[in-house]
């Protein structure tokens, strides 16, 4: 009985100590066998929630540009996990799926869809696995058909980050004139409109054509995959990110 009642104190202060100080790359400690198939409606461990507990919360506004988007980064828990960014996005978010190997941010698969969430003025896009499962493309609308391009990759350990980090990183070797964006997205031209930002390019969307798309149902399907199978790895966390706080709505672009 003694014993039953040490165990007990000892996991309590474990779970304590793990909701105290967080966690920004995972859950805080592992979690009991079943740990995820006991979240009921949530996706997402209180460990979890509060390893990405952030200082700042989007109005249902969303982000009006770049500028909106670095400031959000920089609010984050560091270092700053790309499910923590989703996680922490305004509810309902929008989304939309598809698989495309050619994109310069290839999908891994059906199981591993590219995933477009629209955030005020921004398009934001990941996925879940393969080789750019660390990046987090972003669009920033300028026309209904045309966006400036940027990309971070994480996770983000700098305290504070500047716009051009995202700019810089798609910018093309040697030139300064263009970016890797291009390749994929015609009439690439310099956009200017943005203050406090420079070395920013616009070109046109590319959407997924309609073979390519993967419904919102197919994507919650892969997120209650993992509670099933009680998979706590990078990739279903971001799924499960995805889902916590309701089904996403589909969006058209």
């Amino acid at each position: 009985m003694k014993r039953r009642i040490l165990t007990s104190i000892s996991v309590l202060g474990i779970l304590a100590l793990a909701l105290f100080f967080g966690q920004a790359c995972g859950p805080a400690f592992e979690l009991p066998s079943d740990g995820l198939t006991s979240l009921g409606s949530s996706y997402l461990s209180e460990s979890e929630k509060a390893a990405c507990a952030s200082a700042m919360r989007r109005g249902e506004s969303g982000f009006r540009n770049l500028g909106d988007l670095v400031s959000y980064l920089n609010e984050q828990p560091k270092p700053v996990q790309i499910h923590c960014v989703v996680a922490n996005l305004p509810r309902p978010l929008k989304i939309q799926a598809g698989v495309s190997a050619a994109s310069a941010q290839p999908s891994a698969g059906s199981s591993n869809p590219r995933i477009l969430i629209r955030v005020g003025s921004l398009i934001l896009a990941i996925v879940p696995d393969g080789t750019a499962k660390n990046t987090l493309e972003v669009g920033a609308l300028k026309t209904a058909s045309q966006a400036t391009r940027a990309e971070f990759l994480f996770p983000i350990s700098d305290e504070t980050i500047q716009a051009n980090i995202g700019l810089d990183h798609i910018r093309t070797s040697g030139l300064g004139t263009s970016t890797t964006c291009g390749f994929c997205h015609r009439g690439e031209t310099p956009e200017s409109g943005e203050a406090g930002i420079t070395g920013a390019f616009r070109s046109e969307i590319v959407r997924f054509a309609e073979s390519e798309r993967r419904r919102v149902a197919s994507v919650k399907q892969l997120a209650d995959t993992c509670v099933t199978n009680k998979d706590q790895s990078d990739r279903c966390l971001l799924l499960r990110s995805l889902m916590e706080g309701g089904t996403p709505m589909e969006i058209e672009f």
